[in-house]
């Protein structure tokens, strides 16, 4: 096993992390070396696992035109295994009409969690878009927001590919991911320290 790879496993073992939770797979291309984190655990968060082994990632820049230079970079991808999806059963529901009724009405949805609401809108596009607290403005050391007064921050905009009720249903299943991981991220980062 590559030595970095190894520190990787190290580090996620150091943080109570087990193989069947989260692998680490490297493959070298040319002269770089490239690491693929599969997260198994549909209850890990996908920041804190960045947080874990990002510190490994390195890429060289060149310091006039800001291109990646080649070589001796170390690329660190994080992504979730699509067999194991995060938990939606309880979000889906709320979404959904939501998002029928966003789309009906042209008019921005609250969707109530037990956690906190989110705000789903329509771009001038007519695409759904996703409002909610953001992971990065809560202070890690306290678990407080940052901007206590400012409720809703810019999330994402999705692709919908009509007003059917396929496309919708389809599209409120990735808005109810992304509601879902981004609650993973919050309960990370608003965990004491």
């Amino acid at each position: 096993m590559d030595e970095t790879a190894q520190k990787m496993n190290d580090a996620l073992k150091k943080a109570g992390f087990n193989r069947k939770q989260v692998t680490v797979r490297h493959w070298r291309a040319l002269y770089d070396d490239d690491y693929r984190i599969k997260v198994h655990d549909p209850k890990v968060s996908l920041l804190q696992i960045e947080d874990i082994v990002g510190e490994f990632e390195s890429i060289r820049y060149d310091e006039y035109s800001g291109e990646i230079l080649e070589g001796c970079n170390n690329y660190v991808n994080v992504d979730r295994d699509e067999k194991h999806p995060v938990d939606i059963t309880q979000i889906l529901p709320l979404v959904d009409p939501a998002l029928n009724k966003a789309i009906r009405d042209d008019r921005n949805q609250i969707v109530n969690l037990p956690t906190r609401r989110y705000l789903i809108g329509r771009q001038q596009n007519g695409n759904p878009d996703l409002w909610g607290r953001k992971p990065e403005h809560v202070d890690r050391l306290t678990g407080m927001p940052k901007y206590p007064d400012q409720e809703f921050d810019y999330l994402t905009e999705f692709y919908c590919s009509g007003d059917t009720p396929e496309a919708i249903q389809s599209t409120a299943k990735m808005i109810s991911r992304a509601i879902a991981e981004n609650e993973l991220d919050l309960a990370y980062v608003m965990k004491p320290q």
